[in-house]
């Protein structure tokens, strides 16, 4: 007897991304949720992990060169 194997669905196999899209998607979203952030604080901070985001971001492409 054979054993099945799991085959993905169509349209769910993921591309790599490069780290320095990665922290830019991840810097939106923060930035995103600072918009919609109830409190001051919670925006700053958020606004705060997106600057590091960015840095991240910054360091990982200038890291490819």
């Amino acid at each position: 007897m054979r054993a099945e194997q799991a085959v993905p669905l169509p349209g769910l196999f993921r591309m790599e991304t490069s780290p320095k899209l990665r922290y830019q998607q991840f810097a939106e979203e923060c930035e995103r949720l600072a918009r919609e952030a109830k409190t001051d604080h919670h925006r700053a901070v958020l606004k705060e992990m997106a600057q590091a985001w960015r840095q991240l971001a910054d360091g990982a492409a200038a890291k490819k060169k």
